[in-house]
């Protein structure tokens, strides 16, 4: 019941959407309702109760890497000339501040001119010309004013988190064939193989349970080993529609070859591998920003050896993982992004001589040690928007509050159940977990 309530209250905080590996956590005034809320329950142990607020302070709190001192910009007054011309004519030549003058901002003014205006632009110096009638320029300069305005900005902080799960494996079969509902009928039988150890993670399998009948598959997993480190923390401003990436790795030289005759000529070129991360923001408003964000994810999984002629070279085959998703946050929301992974796996297997190789049945006859790195990046991402009417004038950099921010997001990913599940959980049998799930849940929310 202690793991389904924490369980129960990290959705609550931190409303995880499996299917797209997204959480998003609300605001930080959330931390003392939801403080009080544990405090108040009796199944919640004190460590249980420092390490859940913990972990929300770390995300929900006001970041301690970064502290904005924000002041008052002086508005830039509009520069702007109109130039008197003859039979009732003028010139208005305007000089835009925040925008800038392309095909789109001379359409929008064709469209306020009258049928004689001339609407003309110059990209280089960023101005835009309009020849109408004098008594339309007033009106035409209020409409640039209008449009010429300066567009918030976004400050994103952004930490890359690379958690490693590095397990063994060893694996023995106890199959057993019984009726269900008390029921004694069905043949218990048991493999022999490699002795069983009384370490590790027992884990109960129930493929199909409805019926009279059910096939139990007793696994033993011996795991071991497990980190989390900050691979990057940067922290970046970026206006509207303009990409901003973070990027961490290496370039990779890739080979080519051409012939041209009887000769061949190879060439090199460069792919970006590692981790890159992109976040373009579409729509900043005063309390909410929408911004696309693009996790990336590669590396060089194989080489093949490519012959052209008497020339030879190793070609890399680039395995990518990638997430494009479009998200609506607040002002100072915390997002996470997961479901990244990278699997290595090596396999030694040791057969019984003759019993192994029956068909079937072999397989019970074999004990395997696998050796497995699994890792998995998770993007944590909070967002501030700069209004137009204040300035960044300064971002204080503290390497003391940095470690001491990496060192919370560390503990909170060891002790995560979603990233790494706990004893106690692992070792319920599936119907006790399908009782955990929902059974109980039926009696809370009736409660």
């Amino acid at each position: 019941m202690t793991s389904f309530k924490m369980r129960k209250l990290s959705l609550t905080l931190l409303s995880v959407i499996l299917s797209g590996s997204i959480v998003s956590a609300d605001d930080s005034s959330v931390v003392k309702t939801e403080k009080a809320e544990i405090t108040a329950g009796a199944t919640v142990t004190p460590a249980q109760h420092e390490v859940l607020v913990d972990q929300l302070r770390s995300l929900l709190a006001p970041s301690e890497i970064s502290k904005i001192e924000k002041a008052k910009s002086l508005p830039l007054k509009p520069f702007y000339k109109i130039i008197p011309g003859v039979d009732g004519f003028s010139t208005l030549v305007y000089y835009c501040r925040y925008i800038e003058v392309n095909k789109e901002l001379v359409n929008a003014m064709e469209s306020t001119v009258t049928n004689q205006g001339i609407v003309e632009r110059s990209s280089e110096q960023n101005v835009i010309v309009i020849h109408d009638r004098t008594d339309k320029m007033t009106e035409l300069a209020n409409v640039m004013i209008a449009m010429d305005v300066e567009a918030p900005q976004v400050l994103v902080e952004a930490k890359v988190v690379e958690v490693n799960v590095g397990d063994g494996m060893q694996r023995d079969f106890d199959f057993k064939f019984r009726g269900t509902h008390g029921s004694t009928a069905g043949v218990d039988t048991s493999i022999q193989g490699q002795s069983k150890s009384d370490k590790g993670l027992n884990v109960d399998w129930f493929p199909y349970v409805s019926g009279s009948k059910n096939f139990e598959i007793n696994l033993q997993w011996l795991m071991h080993g497990q980190r989390a480190k900050i691979l990057s923390a940067p922290n970046i401003i970026v206006s509207r529609n303009s990409p901003a990436t973070i990027t961490t790795g290496e370039e990779v030289p890739i080979q080519s070859s051409s012939t041209v005759g009887s000769s061949t000529n190879i060439s090199t070129t460069f792919k970006q591998v590692g981790v890159i991360l992109e976040i373009i923001p579409k729509f900043i408003n005063n309390d909410t920003v929408t911004l696309t964000v693009a996790p990336e994810v590669s590396n060089i999984s194989s080489y093949t050896k490519i012959t052209s002629g008497e020339t030879s070279y190793d070609a890399p085959h680039v395995s990518v993982r990638k997430v494009e998703s479009t998200l609506t946050l607040s002002d100072g929301q915390v997002i996470m992004l997961g479901g990244l992974y990278s699997d290595k796996e090596t396999i030694n297997e040791e057969r019984t001589p003759f019993l192994s190789d029956l068909p079937y049945i072999g397989e019970f006859f074999t004990a395997k040690n696998r050796g497995r790195e699994l890792v998995q990046l998770i993007f944590f991402l909070r967002v501030t928007i700069l209004s137009p009417d204040v300035i960044a004038s300064s971002v204080i950099y503290d390497p003391g509050a940095q470690a001491k921010e990496v060192r919370k997001i560390g503990t909170m990913l060891q002790e995560s159940t979603e990233v790494f599940p706990k004893d106690q959980d692992a070792n319920k049998t599936t119907l006790e977990q399908i009782e955990k799930e929902f059974l109980d849940r039926d009696k809370l929310s009736k409660d």
